[in-house]
């Protein structure tokens, strides 16, 4: 599976979402209580996501580190027994990092839009806007359509995941 995504800081969550509630064809889609449980791997990235009261899903992805928009290729593993995969993993690989999130999803066409408030960090925007049948190059207008109407330029995006950026700030804690 392929999407192009983008994130940004976004320090008023309410009001973007505000903004997101008059897009024609957008909608809210639900709050999400999400822990990303990041595995120390060599090539791309591994986390268990678990929804809280819902569904675990094993994610393997490869993304460039890189502002601006950029294809990401990612895999889905759904599981139910999260507990026991996070332990088995883990013991074979390693955990790196564990970031805890709440997420406001909200649906506009391909499009899924993250407004999230990640513990320990700061309020970001997410939009990661899925290749289905539609080529790369209509997906890439798609997402800088969506980008355009939130005033979400490149030079605001950032390229780390929020693995990095909570791995970052472990570091300075020390």
């Amino acid at each position: 599976m392929n999407n192009v995504e983008i994130k940004a800081v976004c320090p008023n969550l309410d009001a973007t979402a505000a903004q997101l509630r008059d897009i024609d064809g957008a909608r809210h889609a639900g709050t999400l209580h999400q822990i990303d449980t990041y595995f120390c791997v060599r090539h791309g990235r591994l986390k268990l996501r678990e929804n809280q009261g819902d569904s675990a899903q094993l994610m393997q992805y490869l993304r460039p580190d890189e502002p601006g928009s950029r294809l990401s290729d990612y895999l889905l593993v759904a599981t139910d027994e999260p507990e026991k995969m996070k332990i088995a993993v883990g013991r074979s690989l390693g955990v790196w990092v564990v970031v805890e999130k709440t997420r406001e999803l909200f649906l506009w066409r391909n499009t899924r839009i993250h407004l999230d408030s990640v513990a320990g960090l700061s309020k970001f925007l997410e939009l990661e806007t899925v290749i289905n049948d539609q080529s790369v190059d209509d997906t890439v207008i798609e997402c800088g359509e969506i980008q355009k109407v939130l005033g979400i330029s490149q030079s605001r995006s950032i390229a780390d995941s929020y693995a990095d950026m909570m791995a970052k700030t472990d570091m300075e804690d020390r």
